[in-house]
C-alpha cells in the first residue's frame, strides 16, 4: 500500500485524496474478517504518513458466482433485464449496504447479476453514485468493446492472479513494475 502511494504520487506530484478498493468476493462467512483485518492494514499504511492519513476510503467486495437470478416484467411480458439494472432492496441483507448489478446482456437464458457488498464508505459516496461508477467500470475493460460482468480493475486482478498461478507463484520480473501498460492481458 504504501508502495502504490509512493508512486501515485511519483505519477501525478499529489497523494490521492480518495481510494476505492474493489476487492474479489469471499463467503459471507469471511466478510467480517475481510473488514476488521485487510481494512486495518490499509487504515494503518495510511497513517504512517501524515500527508495520506486523511485519504478517504470506499471498500466493497464484489462476488460473481451467485445463485440469484432476475427477470424483468414489461406490458405483460416476461424478459430479461437491461443492463444496469440494479436490485438493492426485498433479496438483499438488511444489515448490509448490498445490491445486484446485472451488467451485461445475455440473448439465451436469463442473466446472472453480481453482488456488490459496500463495507465500508467514509468518502460520503451515495448508493446511486457508488452503483452507477460500479457500472461504468464494467465497460473499462481494455480487450473488449462491451461490458464485462465484473468492474475492470477486478477482472484485471483475476488475470494476473491467474498469470502469477500458472508461473507457480513466481513474480514478473522488476522492469514490469515501471511500465505503464497492462502488460499481463
Amino acid at each position: 500500500m504504501v508502495d502504490a502511494l509512493a508512486a501515485f504520487k511519483s505519477a501525478n506530484g499529489i497523494f490521492p485524496v480518495q481510494l476505492i478498493f474493489i476487492r474479489d468476493g469471499v463467503g459471507d462467512s469471511q466478510k467480517q474478517i475481510v473488514v476488521t483485518d485487510e481494512l486495518n492494514q490499509i487504515k494503518a499504511a495510511l497513517a504512517r504518513d501524515d500527508s495520506t492519513k486523511n485519504i478517504k476510503i470506499l471498500f466493497m467486495m464484489v462476488n460473481k458466482r451467485v445463485k440469484t437470478k432476475m427477470i424483468a416484467e414489461s406490458n405483460g411480458r416476461i424478459q430479461n433485464p437491461q443492463p444496469g439494472t440494479v436490485l438493492d432492496h426485498s433479496i438483499t441483507p438488511n444489515d448490509l449496504w448490498d445490491f445486484y448489478l446485472v451488467s451485461v446482456s445475455t440473448r439465451q437464458g436469463v442473466p446472472t447479476p453480481s453482488h456488490y457488498s459496500v463495507l465500508y464508505n467514509d468518502m460520503g459516496a451515495t448508493p446511486e453514485e457508488v452503483m452507477a461508477l460500479t457500472y461504468k467500470l464494467c465497460y473499462t475493460y481494455y480487450n473488449y468493446g462491451g461490458p464485462v460482468k465484473i468492474p475492470a480493475p477486478v477482472k484485471y486482478a483475476d488475470k494476473l492472479a491467474g498469470m502469477v498461478g500458472e508461473r507457480g507463484g513466481m513474480q514478473p520480473h522488476k522492469h514490469f513494475e515501471n511500465i505503464k501498460g497492462l502488460y499481463f492481458i
